[in-house]
């Protein structure tokens, strides 16, 4: 399994990186990592994508740093989102695709959030989502994706 760091240098700044907080106590040592790559490597915070289904540690990483993108990963309503993502300045909900209708993405995009949902994969559900206008898609097989 590779790390952070092994990930880090094979895309070398070329595409954005989603980084996915998934255990607790993971926002200091990964903001480390991104000062490291930004101060020592000449990467820009914007290659970074911090997102998490625990909210405290997007909270911690917050606290921590400021300026790094945020997107809160939702399950359920992503409306319920709107809060936590206000407080930390977000820049993106990222909801269950399978909780995504026409209107909840109106009022998320109109309170100023992209939204990049997860995991869609079969070809119909990407092609249903990708009408809804969302931002990108999260999904295991990319090049379904046009």
């Amino acid at each position: 399994i590779p790390t952070l760091q092994d990930v880090l240098n094979l895309i070398d700044k070329k595409v954005q990186l989603n980084i996915e907080l998934k255990g607790s106590n993971t926002a200091d040592r990964v903001n480390f990592i991104m000062n490291y790559y930004i101060k020592e490597k000449g990467w820009s915070i914007d290659k970074f994508l911090i997102s998490s289904f625990k909210w405290d540690e997007l909270q911690t990483m917050r606290k921590l740093n400021s300026k790094v993108p945020i997107a809160i990963l939702v399950g359920g309503d992503p409306l319920q989102a709107l809060d936590i993502a206000k407080e930390l300045g977000a820049v993106a909900i990222n909801p269950s695709y399978k909780d995504l209708t026409l209107e909840n993405t109106h009022e998320i995009k109109n309170a100023g959030y992209k939204i990049y949902p997860w995991t869609v994969n079969k070809p119909e559900d990407i092609k249903k989502i990708a009408q809804l206008g969302v931002d990108g898609i999260i999904t295991n097989f990319p090049e379904r994706v046009n």
